[in-house]
């Protein structure tokens, strides 16, 4: 049994080397997806806690209900991407040295998500008995998000280190050059962004989930009316403020002085219109929120998502991406 399944990553990679553009796809699709559902995963279960506490501050049966859903979201999401990613760790097991650095932190951060999931499903599992205790269970929520988060800061500190250990083996980098090129690089400003998309990635899965959910959880039409908007307000708010961050930073590329502008004009244009298409998951998420009826809308529900989600490649990439010390080019 065990030498059977060591021939699947060599047949894998024969197979991927036969094809090259599913090579490609498949790299891609290996890393938007993931990293999609652990930005959801990790805001998951703060969202899920601010539906809880809603539910006893206003006395809304509907945002229990809601919680509960997005509880159950967040663990299914978790267990996916436990089990997923120990997979990726059998399939690539060979790639690394035994007892290596690299191989340390690879299963630390699969220890760290596996954490967080105990919590998120804790967290939602004990839910009937923890009815009268709130605030414990609140507390619980909270450590499943906190958890959740720290396993993606995990995660994003692996990428990296594996993107460094592609590097040309004449050129070696401590770990204080790896982590902190600088408090406005790519990888920092990354970093800068993650809490926006942490919630923006929760409040849009969370609104696709309801859609999905809504057969399965039959709780009537006018809870889906306010909950479907709620998420996608969520997500929204979340990414037009994130969006407001790329501005940001695309103002401190073009103008690093302050003053000249270090674009030519065809590539200023060009950053420009990319800059105002990173805007349309908020667009799109826009009427959503605000509709009387918004299961009308399922189309722009799953849009406004797959717009956020194609994201997650350039995102990957700034968080990849590595300065060589001499001449600064970044190999991502």
């Amino acid at each position: 049994m065990a030498a059977s399944l060591a021939v699947i990553p060599e047949a894998l990679q024969a197979f991927l080397q036969a094809f090259p553009l599913a090579r490609q796809a498949l790299r891609s699709l290996g890393v938007v997806l993931p990293l999609a559902a652990l930005l959801a995963f990790a805001g998951m279960g703060f969202l899920s806690t601010t539906a809880r506490v809603l539910a006893v501050t206003r006395r809304r049966s509907s945002c229990e209900k809601l919680s509960r859903q997005l509880g159950l979201l967040g663990m299914c999401l978790g267990w996916l991407l436990l089990v997923g990613s120990r997979i990726w760790l059998f399939l690539t097991e060979s790639a690394y040295a035994s007892g290596s650095l690299l191989q340390l932190a690879l299963e630390i951060s699969w220890t760290l998500l596996g954490v967080a999931v105990l919590c998120s499903s804790l967290y939602f599992t004990l839910w009937k008995h923890m009815r009268d205790m709130v605030a414990v269970h609140v507390m619980l929520g909270i450590a499943s998000g906190v958890a959740g988060c720290i396993a993606l800061l995990a995660a994003l500190a692996c990428a990296r280190l594996l993107s460094a250990a592609a590097l040309p083996p004449d050129i070696h980098l401590a770990l204080p050059e790896i982590f902190f090129p600088g408090w406005l690089s790519p990888f920092w400003r990354a970093i800068y962004w993650l809490p926006p998309l942490i919630l923006a990635f929760a409040g849009g899965c969370g609104a696709l989930w309801l859609v999905v959910r809504r057969k399965a959880d039959d709780y009537g039409r006018d809870h889906y009316n306010a909950a479907l908007p709620w998420c996608a307000a969520w997500a929204r708010n979340a990414w037009a403020v994130f969006w407001l961050l790329l501005l940001g930073s695309f103002l401190l590329d073009a103008f690093p002085d302050g003053q000249t502008a270090s674009f030519s004009q065809e590539e200023f244009l060009r950053e420009g219109a990319l800059l105002l298409f990173r805007l349309l998951p908020a667009v799109l998420w826009l009427p959503v929120s605000r509709s009387s009826a918004p299961l009308r809308l399922k189309p722009l529900v799953l849009a406004a998502l797959l717009a956020a989600v194609a994201f997650a490649q350039p995102y990957f990439d700034a968080v990849t991406a590595i300065a060589l010390p001499a001449g600064g080019a970044a190999l991502p």
